[in-house]
């Protein structure tokens, strides 16, 4: 297939993937709210899985492909990205104050997960025994997250309710057309970004790790500009910290069930160093500084242009 038609489809794919998943959101927030599940509870659930339902969604569809190349790079380069792009623009956007609970409990446990993960995959394959710890885990995460207060008062703050001009039945059908939409688009985004890998000669690895990535982390960026623009910057790290956890523990789990994930060489020594250098650094950041500014800013946005260029480089090799 002719290249601009594939970088047209991947394009109006990825729009779709991030516009289902909203519109999903929307839908199961109302009627979760109609059938009288707290606040507190849906704004838990909408913050911590929502913004990851298109990498849930493009994983799932290579997965079912099986092309483990694009879900592990998926899951990597949606984290980095969200850290070192998604962040670093918000950083600009916003100086944002460092909470004592970001330092103490939310970064330490990012890295612990990452770590997890990290050794997970130094075997060179997540199996199903590997997804089904990564879902208990998660489970595990999402309990933990209902004790912990300030998460869930920012997170239901975020969510708006209107009881008036949306009806019951009408929001079951928008939620199921939208898991429609989201597994048609996630299965071409998985189909165009393989040609485009094709075409251009590189792996598919790096359509994940780039391609893919930044258009599935859209939606963090989206709440990156409105944090910053509602007076709210501490929201967007929370919610890059808290996307971060359930790329990891959801999509990787979830995916492994569905097939075993080849991790490439390439990626294991040259892309997982920088995804938990970034990490391990965020915190360095908090410790040392008692909010984020430019200079964070601009080092995050530093270290993911030279992330863009070592992948290209590794789609080569």
């Amino acid at each position: 297939m002719n290249i601009f038609f594939l970088v047209v489809i991947f394009a109006v794919c990825v729009y779709f993937l991030v516009k289902s998943s909203d519109k999903f959101v929307d839908a199961a927030t109302i009627i979760a709210d109609k059938l009288g599940v707290s606040h507190f509870i849906i704004g838990l659930t909408v913050v911590s899985i929502g913004t990851s339902l298109p990498e849930l969604g493009a994983s799932i569809a290579a997965s079912l492909a099986g092309d483990s190349e694009i879900v592990i790079g998926n899951i990597v380069g949606s984290n980095i990205a969200n850290i070192a792009f998604v962040l670093g623009i918000g950083v600009l956007l916003a100086s944002i104050k460092i909470k004592k609970s970001h330092f103490k409990i939310d970064a330490p446990l990012l890295i612990l997960i990452t770590a997890i993960f990290a050794i997970m995959g130094f075997d060179g394959v997540y199996n199903w025994i590997d997804g089904l710890v990564l879902l208990l885990l998660f489970l595990f995460y999402i309990s933990f997250l209902i004790q912990r207060e300030d998460i869930v008062t920012e997170a239901a703050s975020e969510i708006e309710f209107d009881h008036k001009t949306h009806r019951y039945h009408s929001n079951i059908l928008r939620m199921l057309l939208s898991i429609v939409v989201l597994y048609v688009s996630a299965k071409y985004l998985v189909f165009s970004g393989e040609g485009i890998a094709e075409f251009l000669g590189i792996s598919n690895a790096v359509i994940g790790l780039v391609g893919i990535a930044i258009g599935t982390s859209l939606p963090e960026l989206a709440v990156t500009i409105s944090s910053a623009k509602k007076g709210n910057p501490q929201l967007l790290l929370g919610n890059v910290i808290g996307s971060n956890i359930s790329n990891i523990l959801l999509i990787g789990g979830v995916a492994s069930l569905i097939t075993p994930l080849t991790v490439a060489t390439s990626l294991l020594y040259f892309i997982y160093p920088i995804f938990i250098f970034l990490t391990i650094l965020m915190l360095i950041f908090m410790r040392l500084r008692a909010e984020f500014r430019n200079m964070e800013g601009i080092s995050f946005l530093f270290i993911y242009m030279f992330f863009l260029v070592l992948s290209v480089y590794i789609g080569f090799i």
